[in-house]
């Protein structure tokens, strides 16, 4: 892409928003792209997931679409036996038409004036400490269903009273304290009497800052989430233990995707963007190994001199645990059945260092500006380890590659890293956990949600 390099002194892969060439350059940023160590975060005490005050008896047994409890039986969705969340992001997929209760008509506390005479659903969930809620409702055509945040509810005469907040289709409310918290999807009625009740999907979370989150998607598979104040910054960390019968799964994309949409033709229970990439198929500029099939090789890192210079890169077979080596430009690495190439190198043997080369640190601008990131590693326990740090938007500033790598050996522990394409393409997505199934927050759309996701050339994907 132009003449825009990696180890040029102010253009990386980094650059700007993340190709492998400068933002402005590349199409993935034009408008005519088609998108639209005993602190890992398993182990931290403060995890909301680890909490003994859930509702769900140990904090984990309840129903969620989100996780490994996606088949767990449903509670009725009533006040005397409403859904309670083992964990946050709690989703479920329901109807109003088949709630079993009907009590709620107006909220003494939310817009009294508007009438929810049709039935509701309740659900009910224990924030540990103070924090952050949102939550996202989809309803169809015809289809008219309210959010009510209720504390403490009270039903009198098919009054509620207790109500904090209420909306249609997006509820935020922050600064919230700790407690029991209810939340009623309850059906609008209008003023001619027709209740327009029907199915909704609907997602919630509460985010605490400065204390891990931790969803169990199965058995050594974990997805985990942190949300700093000071700067606020939002990080994810998938982290796998390949030894329990999951398989690592790069993928070339058909032609430009974003993970979420090709997450299910892989079968993930969670990935990431990979490669740096260029052009409108979204053709991968680092090494792309996938199931002993190469399509692509290392030329994202051009120095000033115009050589294209090795990249650290990783690789594995089958379930083996992933190495790491420097793979030159042009090269494949036949000894591995599936690789990536990454750009800068992140950690290695357990020491950060964000390098441009073997022992050379970065010096372009860009990586040590604060942008979004996504990177791969593995722990001391041999786990790989998938993670993300959000940027430009209201979820954070983002992270300079030094401090990125140092965060990564600091927080996580990792020995080895490798980073992955950032900017506007950073994505984790775990489907099922959001209504999007992404659950960072990326920033094409420049907006603190979900829902802003890029079209990539590639992901990296647990299965």
């Amino acid at each position: 892409d132009d003449d825009d390099t990696p180890a040029d002194d102010d253009d990386t892969p980094t650059d700007d928003d993340d190709t492998a060439a400068d933002d402005d350059d590349t199409p993935a940023d034009d408008d005519d792209t088609p998108t639209d160590d005993d602190d890992t975060p398993a182990d931290d005490d403060d995890t909301p997931a680890d909490d003994d005050d859930t509702p769900a008896d140990d904090g984990d047994s309840g129903y969620n679409l989100c996780g490994q409890n996606a088949a767990v039986v449903r509670a009725s969705g009533t006040l005397a036996d409403p859904i309670d969340a083992p964990w946050t992001p709690f989703v479920d997929t329901h109807d109003t038409t088949l709630a079993l209760q009907d009590e709620v008509d107006t909220y003494a506390d939310c817009a009294p004036d508007t009438l929810e005479h049709g039935p509701e659903v309740v659900y009910r969930f224990v924030a540990p400490a103070a924090g952050d809620f949102r939550a996202e409702l989809v309803d169809g055509s015809g289809v008219d269903i309210d959010l009510h945040l209720v504390q403490n509810p009270s039903v009198v005469g098919g009054v509620l009273t207790g109500c904090i907040a209420r909306a249609h289709e997006t509820l935020e409310v922050t600064g919230l304290p700790a407690g029991e918290y209810w939340l009623f999807a309850d059906t609008w009625t209008s003023s001619s009497g027709i209740e327009h009740a029907g199915a909704y999907e609907l997602a919630y979370e509460w985010i605490t800052p400065d204390q891990w989150n931790e969803v169990p998607l199965g058995p050594g598979l974990t997805w985990s989430r942190l949300r700093t104040s000071a700067p606020v910054q939002t990080f994810n960390a998938i982290a796998v233990d390949l030894s329990q019968g999951y398989e690592l799964q790069p993928h070339r994309h058909a032609g430009c995707e974003t993970v979420a949409q090709a997450a299910p033709g892989v079968g993930a229970l969670a990935g990431v963007n990979a490669n740096f990439f260029a052009g409108s198929s979204c053709t991968p500029t680092d090494l792309l190994r996938v199931d002993g099939t190469l399509h692509s090789t290392n030329s994202t890192v051009v120095d000033s001199l115009g050589n294209t210079l090795s990249q650290r890169s990783v690789g594995w077979s089958g379930s083996s645990a992933p190495s790491f080596q420097w793979v030159g430009p042009g090269a494949d690495w036949s000894g591995v059945s599936d690789a990536i190439g990454g750009y800068p190198s992140l950690v290695e043997a357990g020491t950060a260092l964000a390098a441009v080369q073997p022992g050379t640190q970065v010096w372009s601008s860009v990586d040590w500006s604060p942008n979004p990131r996504t990177a791969f590693g593995v722990d001391s326990a041999g786990h790989a380890v998938l993670v993300t740090v959000d940027g430009r938007t209201g979820a954070g500033v983002g992270l300079s590659t030094p401090a990125f790598a140092d965060w990564l050996v600091g927080e996580l522990g990792l020995l080895d890293a490798i980073g992955l394409d950032g900017g506007g393409s950073t994505t984790a997505v775990v489907p099922g956990c959001w209504l999007s199934d992404t659950v960072n927050y990326p920033s094409d759309n420049s907006a603190a949600d979900h829902w802003g996701a890029r079209a990539v050339g590639s992901g990296l994907y647990i299965r």
